[in-house]
């Protein structure tokens, strides 16, 4: 605990004590279209300076462009650092000075280079969701829970979850948005009990309470969603369910049984969690059961994919029960699972399965990673494979003893490709934030640049008890982005 609670002292007092949330980044937006001309482009040193321009072209005028500039000859040919581009104007321009050295008749050639980038402030997109101007959408549960969200090729949003009507038992929901976060209601319609149902609607896969918990949109946009079957007055002969939907929403019935696949706990993969999408068609489903992170895969049809592991399903032993929330794809088809270990005292859990479901060896201990941040308890919700091969996990940490309403805090972790912690990154491989009270990572990613955004949610009991949204951007080595507006 002390190690803990220095370290999360140590980051509050050389950052902010706190993001203000309510307000997003600043962002460096880099510009490709920029032209330099400098007439004429070879002078006799006596001329003593010329005037350069430069120019910005295929890009907003709307913004201030400040324009670094070099020379190629600083010793002969000298120009300003930086000139700036007023916001409404394509050009300006700046001095070249030429500089003599006193030999007759000698000239100096003027070659000069040019880079900008704009600083701008995120603002909520308002062109983005519903009422028009609030940047979001707003997916209904009915007392039920939203769990997964995926991009389609086509840039739809597809949102599932359970929605909990009293007069039945709890079923799926299934919302798919346009790009530009409204309902698709002319693409993606169903019949149901009411007529018609447009954009969003439930649907009762079996007589037990249905969940649904992971979602992802194949290549030719049909909708696989698979979760967890749970008894309502009685067990129920199966946990889990996967079914597939077409295009427009309705079902596919060339899927499993009737567009549904429902398994039992017979090899002891007990709840889903996440799914993955394979290169074939196949797919891989992530899940709990025992005292291992489990994996399953399936064929394209939705029947077991029994070459894979022992019988469909691989397993990686964890130290006491395991869940596998997350999964990751590498680039040479090799899976990376990670959660937690259950029981008294949750430890992050990671283990990489080859292709043909067995552990890879390479990695951490025979396959696996159990890793352990001092002080507390932790589990991993998200991961994501850097383009270097490295590993970040974002999960949530809970101190033994913790400060009164501060029971979890959020955290990052990276992992080199054979599964040791990277040093590298904030000098452990650990980045541990309190953003809330409590307060935990859900998703992390990384950006073209290689800087890393991590989100989550956080509760606050003062002034008034809220639930809110974190994003933190952090650069490639783990340090916050300190161009964020706080």
């Amino acid at each position: 605990m002390p190690m803990i609670a220095s370290r999360l002292e140590a980051r509050k007092s050389r950052k902010s004590r706190r993001l203000a949330f309510d307000r997003l980044e600043d962002r460096t937006v880099p510009v490709t279209g920029l032209v330099v001309s400098v007439t004429p482009d070879v002078v006799s040193e006596s001329v003593g300076s010329v005037t350069g321009r430069v120019t910005r072209v295929d890009t907003s005028l709307a913004l201030p462009l400040t324009v670094r500039l070099t020379s190629a000859d600083p010793a002969r040919v000298t120009v300003p650092d930086t000139v700036v581009i007023p916001a409404g104007e394509s050009m300006a321009t700046f001095p070249v000075g030429v500089i003599d050295d006193t030999i007759p008749g000698n000239s100096a050639s003027i070659i000069v280079s040019a880079a900008g980038a704009v600083t701008t402030t995120l603002a909520v997109d308002g062109s983005f969701g519903y009422p028009p101007g609030s940047g979001r959408m707003i997916f209904s549960t009915v007392g039920g829970q939203t769990r997964s969200i995926t991009q389609a090729p086509d840039g739809k949003i597809v949102v599932v979850g359970s929605s909990n009507n009293s007069s039945s038992p709890p079923t799926i929901r299934v919302a798919r948005y346009l790009a530009n976060g409204l309902l698709d209601t002319t693409g993606f319609r169903r019949t149901g009990s009411g007529g018609i149902l447009t954009g969003v609607f439930d649907i009762e896969l079996t007589p037990f309470s249905d969940q649904a918990q992971a979602v992802a949109v194949q290549p030719d946009r049909k909708i696989l969603i698979a979760g967890n079957v749970v008894g309502v007055s009685g067990p129920s002969p199966y946990n889990l369910f996967i079914t597939r939907l077409n295009e427009d929403g309705s079902t596919d019935p060339s899927f499993g049984t009737g567009g549904l696949v429902t398994l039992n706990t017979t090899p002891g993969f007990t709840s889903v969690w996440d799914m993955a999408l394979l290169a074939d068609g196949k797919f891989l489903v992530t899940g709990s059961g025992g005292t291992s992170l489990k994996l399953a895969r399936f064929n394209a049809d939705g029947s077991l994919d029994t070459t894979y592991g022992v019988g469909g399903f691989a397993s990686a032993p964890m130290s006491d029960n395991g869940s596998a929330y997350t999964v990751a794809m590498q680039a040479d088809g090799k899976a990376v699972v990670a959660g937690q270990t259950n029981g008294g005292d949750p430890k992050p859990g990671l283990a990489r399965f080859n292709t043909d479901g067995t552990l890879d060896t390479s990695f951490g201990s025979g396959g696996v990673v159990i890793d352990d941040i001092p002080g507390g308890r932790e589990g991993i919700y998200d991961l994501t494979i850097q383009p270097d091969g490295k590993l970040l996990a974002a999960g949530w940490f809970g101190p033994y003893v913790p400060p009164a309403g501060d029971n979890y805090n959020s955290f990052i972790l990276r992992y080199n490709p054979d599964g040791t912690r990277d040093t590298s990154f904030d000098d452990d491989g650990l980045v541990l934030e309190d953003l809330g009270d409590p307060d935990y990572f859900s998703g992390v990613g990384v950006l073209p640049d290689g800087r890393i955004i991590a989100s989550g949610s956080a509760f606050t009991v003062t002034p008034a008890a809220s639930i809110r949204t974190n994003v933190v951007r952090y650069l490639p080595n783990g340090q916050r982005d300190d161009r964020a507006t706080t």
